[in-house]
């Protein structure tokens, strides 16, 4: 694998598994995101009732894009 100014990467087992396997979950999918997050949540469901417990999304910080009006205080 080539990259930019000639340099080379090396090739990555791990990387080409997970490449494989998100082809074939999306080739299972038939190329349809509802579908593939039907299938999402089902095996999450089947986890759960494994008794496998997912924490919750952390919620997004403050986006320092934002343009104020004021500093923030501090």
């Amino acid at each position: 694998m080539i990259c930019s100014k000639g340099s080379t990467v090396k090739h990555n087992e791990i990387l080409d598994e997970i490449y494989r396997v998100r082809e074939q979950i999306a080739a299972e999918a038939g190329e349809d995101s509802q579908q593939l997050f039907a299938w999402v949540r089902a095996e999450e469901a089947k986890a759960r009732a494994r008794g496998v417990k997912f924490s919750p999304a952390p919620e997004p910080a403050e986006s320092s894009a934002v343009v104020r009006e004021e500093p923030p205080e501090k």
